[in-house]
């Protein structure tokens, strides 16, 4: 039973003193935060002051009082009037974003790299403000003694979302965060993996240096010692954590105070059962290839997905003068030790014994069997074959070494989730199903602010009772605003994936899906030259394959089965499939677009395929540096896949032979030094693959 109410703390009503006590257990610097916080109506120095302190104390206070204090003082700032330059100087020395007072001592450079356009006072000021805004829907709640329960308890959970509170990242020193974040992990030893070519080194160095100093550190923090990070029982799965395992993944993000980028940590392990197991079978079906290691990572495909995501990346950039919207490698480590009942066992040893691995050994190791059969059919016997559990145990594991990466520029906010989140059974997917907790009606609107906050950016709450999820998500859309963010998000969105797309489809390169299916494509809203905005990511690229320089001709029969997969996944009627499985489907679903705006955003998807096809040849065919990276074969023969489509196109519109044409393409080939087999495999293509190219037309 909680104690009774102090007459120290007159500000606050039985009710709310009550959600306060139990919420912060009873805490009296919380109590006091709070009787001060809603006794004051305008802003007070002395007040910002004492929360700046409390804030700061790094070994004085729970991290939960000192986000408290954060929150509190951005409520504080939005207090003061934007022509207050005196005082908004002096809280900016304060927050060590100025060296010292006085117009004449701009801002520190280091705002630029946080999403800030300027380091100029004044308008610094706005965008620090218009910053700040952004939980105006928490904070214009807070009305003194008068605050309602619900207000309350928003703005308590809102200081729970150490990412969201912008000023967070003045006051918690980068180590105090990765000790925050390890507390909340199980770890192992890992070995750093150093097999992989120079330039996914010189990718990750590029990451770095785009990160603003703060999460460059926490980052650099969680890289540097190979250790491998394991979901345990305390990690949080709520949206917002600063660790979150999200709902139905098996990866960890990292989301830093007062920061809207993240981080993920793949994989990480399973939270209930064995940490990591082996499959061979689910639901009476194989499984793929990367998933027979439950619960974790190979290797071998983080190898693949560095390599060919990081030469991507600096391809895009080469051709289009500005970052893929992807996510990218920024460490990797094998897996040496694997944590059991609080200690830490060795992979082998972990796989092999019994009595380490605990119930279900033997069918881990009947799926062990299984997969290291499939696997010497797909990559050839690895080795001498040892007899014995621990033979079978070396044989796995020569073929799928467990490993875990670091990767920078993720989203937990995946489209295939978003768009349930957002279905009237959404507060039942994430609070029953998921969290597996009740929820109220006040839980259920939360979920529908933070999600709808997160999509658009910059949200307008509707100002309408809350009577029904359905009707509540409905009327938000209705606002205006946030109907032009939602269709103009939309169409940013579709943009992006068709530049991404098209710049793939010039290489000639494809992911089997994997880079497009919808739970691999996330939504995030970010700060960018003072304003919110929203992007689409790209992410796990398992299956990436862009060609490099030692792959002299374009398989063009390989290649299409990965590129007409990965259409079927984006969408776009460029291959007839069910639309409930592409991403652009999701995206119209999540931004509810009219039809007219559909209509828009399918005419503009084509418009950046084509866009971005056209320049990634140009760019490949004129820029040296760009042209270096490929093999001299490739690049002279990349056009003639364009001349065989378009003849082939030419023929069947005009109706006239296509064993005529055949013999023209064969001949024309011939010349240009095509081997006979090849030049075969390319009819085989466009025959085999006549209707999906048909619906490419537009790019010939």
């Amino acid at each position: 039973m909680s104690p009774s109410k102090s007459r120290q703390y007159h500000y606050l009503p039985n009710r709310l003193y009550n959600i306060i006590s139990h919420a912060f257990d009873h805490s009296p610097l919380a109590l006091d935060l709070f009787n001060r916080f809603l006794s004051r109506r305008t802003y007070r120095r002395s007040f910002a002051l004492k929360l700046i302190g409390v804030a700061k104390r790094s070994n004085d206070e729970p991290w939960e009082i000192r986000r408290l204090a954060a929150l509190m003082l951005e409520n504080q700032v939005l207090k003061l009037s934007p022509d207050n330059i005196e005082e908004f100087d002096f809280l900016l020395v304060q927050l060590g974003l100025k060296s010292s007072p006085g117009k004449r001592c701009e801002i520190t450079d280091s705002v630029l790299k946080e999403g800030y356009s300027t380091t100029h006072l004044n308008r610094f000021i706005l965008e620090f403000r218009r910053k700040l805004e952004r939980l105006n829907r928490i904070h214009e709640r807070m009305a003194g003694s008068r605050t309602s329960q619900s207000a309350m308890r928003d703005f308590i959970k809102m200081s729970k979302c150490d990412c969201k509170i912008s000023v967070a990242r003045y006051f918690f020193k980068p180590e105090e965060v990765v000790e925050q974040i390890v507390k909340q992990l199980r770890t192992s030893k890992g070995v750093p993996d150093l097999e992989h070519p120079p330039y996914v080194d010189k990718e990750a160095a590029h990451t770095f240096d785009l990160l603003p100093d703060y999460e460059a550190t926490i980052l650099r923090e969680l890289c540097k010692t190979s250790i491998i990070y394991w979901v345990s029982k305390s990690t949080s799965s709520e949206i917002n954590s600063l660790v979150e395992y999200p709902l139905t993944a098996i990866v960890l993000v990292i989301k830093p105070p007062g920061s809207h980028l993240e981080f993920e940590i793949k994989r990480a392990g399973k939270r209930r059962g064995h940490v990591l197991n082996i499959v061979y079978w689910r639901g009476g079906h194989e499984v793929p290839i990367p998933h027979r290691l439950d619960g974790g990572s190979m290797l071998g495909y983080l190898r693949h997905e560095a390599k060919h995501g990081s030469r991507f990346s600096i391809i895009y950039r080469h051709v289009h003068g500005s970052e893929a919207p992807m996510c990218l490698f920024v460490s990797r480590s094998a897996i040496f030790g694997v944590p059991k009942k609080g200690a830490e066992e060795k992979i082998l040893e972990y796989f092999t014994s019994p009595r380490l691995f605990g119930n279900g050994f033997y069918e881990m190791r009947k799926a062990m069997r299984e997969s290291v059969t499939a696997f010497d059919e797909e990559e050839g016997a690895n080795g001498e074959k040892i007899p014995g559990l621990l033979g079978l145990s070396i044989q796995f594991l020569n073929h799928s070494i467990p490993g875990q990466a670091i990767l920078s520029g993720t989203s937990s906010f995946r489209l295939n989730r978003v768009a349930a989140y957002l279905t009237d059974q959404g507060p039942e997917i994430y609070f029953k199903r998921g969290l597996r907790v009740e929820y109220s009606r006040r839980d259920a609107k939360w979920l529908a602010d933070e999600i709808l906050e997160e999509i658009l950016g910059v949200y307008s709450p509707p100002a309408v009772p809350y009577r029904s999820y359905k009707q509540y998500v409905a009327a938000a859309f209705a606002v205006g605003a946030n109907r032009d963010r939602a269709d103009q998000i939309f169409l940013d969105s579709v943009q992006q994936i068709g530049t991404f797309w098209g710049t793939l489809l010039a290489l000639r390169g494809f992911s089997w899906g994997e880079s497009f299916v919808s739970r691999n494509v996330g939504l995030k809203s970010f700060w960018s030259n003072g304003h919110w905005k929203v992007k689409a990511i790209l992410m796990d690229h398992d299956c990436l394959t862009v060609v490099d320089k030692s792959e002299r001709v374009f398989q063009s029969l390989h290649a299409f089965e990965g590129i007409s997969t990965d259409a079927r996944y984006i969408g776009g009627d460029l291959i007839a499939t069910r639309q409930q499985q592409t991403a652009l489907f999701f995206l119209q679903q999540i931004y509810r677009v009219r039809e007219n705006v559909g209509n828009e955003g399918k005419a503009l998807f084509y418009r950046a395929i084509k866009k971005a096809y056209g320049a990634t040849h140009d760019a490949v065919l004129t820029n040296s540096k760009l042209r270096n990276l490929f093999n001299k074969i490739f690049v002279e023969r990349l056009c003639d896949w364009d001349m065989i489509v378009s003849s082939y196109l030419k023929t069947k519109s005009n109706g006239a032979g296509v064993e005529a044409w055949k013999e023209k393409v064969r001949t024309a080939l011939r010349e240009k030094g095509y081997s006979q087999k090849l030049i075969e495999t390319h009819l085989e293509t466009v025959e085999t693959y006549s209707g999906f190219l048909e619906n490419q037309s537009f790019l010939y």
